[in-house]
């Protein structure tokens, strides 16, 4: 790549907003989503 299409992806990037990544939260998020999926289940049971 040349000089000039690394400046130009890194604006793109800038452009984009923050990328900050903050793993711990995705993984909260994860065991919520699955808790919410294991409780809609036992909701569903019942009403059937």
């Amino acid at each position: 790549m040349t000089k000039e299409n690394i400046s130009s992806a890194e604006q793109d990037l800038l452009a984009v907003g923050p990328r900050d990544f903050d793993s711990d939260i995705f993984n909260s998020l994860k065991i919520k989503i699955k808790t919410a999926e294991e409780q809609n289940d036992v909701y569903q049971k019942i009403l059937g």
